[in-house]
C-alpha cells in the first residue's frame, strides 16, 4: 500500500412516508464554477456537481457514544451535524441517502432531495444514489459522511476527471470523496481510505489526495467527540466530560 500511496503523492494537498424522487434535471444555474490551483497558476472550471450524504437513523447513531449520553441526546448530536454537512453542501444541490422516516422528513424540510434506499446498506446506498444523480444531469459528485462539524465547504474538492478523496485524521477512513458521476464500487466501512484510493488508481483515473483539517474530523469515538474544535461548533451539545478518576 505504501507504493499506492506513493503513486497519488504528486496530487496530495496538505495544508429516509419520504418524498419520492423525481425525473427532473439539475437546473443548468447550478453549474458552479470551481476555482482549481495548480502548479501552474489558478484556473476556473465549470463542473455540474451534486452532494450526496448518507444520513442513518439519528436515534441509532453515535453507538460508540452511549457511555456518554444517551439515546436523545446522541440523536440531537447526529442531526445537528447532519445540518452541519447540508448547510456546507450550499450552493449544490443535495441529495440524502436514507431508509429512516424521519430523517427523510428532516432532508426534505432541510432543502435536500431524499433517495429512499431500504435494505442497501451503506455502500449499496451510496452506488444507488451516485447512478441517480446521474441521471437527473449532474457530472460530478460530493459523497460526505453526515457527522463533520467543521464542514463549512466543499467546492475546493472538485475537478473535473478527477477523484479526490477526503481521509479522516486516522487515515483509515473515507470521510468525503468526489468524483466523476459514472457507477463505481462503494468501499466504505473500516480501511476504506486505502480501498477507494487503490481502486481510483486500478481504474486508471486522476487521483487526489486532500489531507483537510476541517473535514477530517468525524466524531464516532469520546476522544473525537471532545476534540476542542468540535466542541468549540458543538456546543451544549457536548457534554462536560467527566472528572478524572481518582488513584
Amino acid at each position: 500500500m505504501v507504493g499506492v500511496l506513493a503513486a497519488a503523492s504528486a496530487e496530495t494537498v496538505v495544508p429516509h412516508e419520504p418524498a419520492p424522487t423525481t425525473a427532473t434535471q439539475i437546473s443548468p444555474d447550478r453549474v458552479i464554477p470551481v476555482t482549481v490551483t495548480t502548479a501552474g497558476g489558478r484556473r476556473v472550471l465549470s463542473v455540474e456537481t451534486a452532494v450526496l450524504v448518507p444520513v442513518k437513523s439519528f436515534r441509532s447513531a453515535k453507538r460508540r457514544l452511549t457511555n456518554v449520553f444517551g439515546a436523545d441526546e446522541r440523536a440531537r448530536l447526529a442531526r445537528e451535524m447532519a445540518q452541519i454537512v447540508l448547510r456546507a453542501a450550499a450552493p449544490f444541490p443535495t441529495f440524502v441517502a436514507c431508509d429512516d422516516d424521519e430523517v427523510a422528513e428532516w432532508a426534505a424540510a432541510h432543502g435536500a432531495e431524499v433517495l429512499w434506499t431500504p435494505g442497501l446498506g451503506l455502500n449499496g446506498a451510496l452506488q444507488h444514489g451516485v447512478d441517480v444523480i446521474a441521471g437527473k444531469g449532474a457530472d460530478h459528485v460530493v459523497i460526505s459522511h453526515g457527522d463533520l462539524p467543521l464542514a463549512h465547504s466543499y467546492d475546493h474538492l472538485c475537478e473535473p476527471g478527477t477523484v479526490t478523496l477526503v481521509p479522516d485524521h486516522r487515515l483509515d477512513g473515507t470521510n468525503v470523496q468526489t468524483r466523476p458521476a459514472t457507477p463505481f464500487v462503494a468501499q466504505y466501512g473500516p480501511g476504506s481510505f486505502r480501498r477507494h484510493l487503490a481502486d481510483a488508481l486500478l481504474d486508471g483515473r486522476r487521483v487526489r489526495v486532500v489531507v483537510d483539517a476541517d473535514l477530517s474530523l468525524d466524531v464516532d469515538t469520546v476522544d473525537e467527540l471532545y476534540h476542542p474544535r468540535a466542541r468549540a461548533v458543538l456546543g451544549d451539545l457536548v457534554p462536560s466530560p467527566p472528572p478524572p478518576a481518582r488513584r
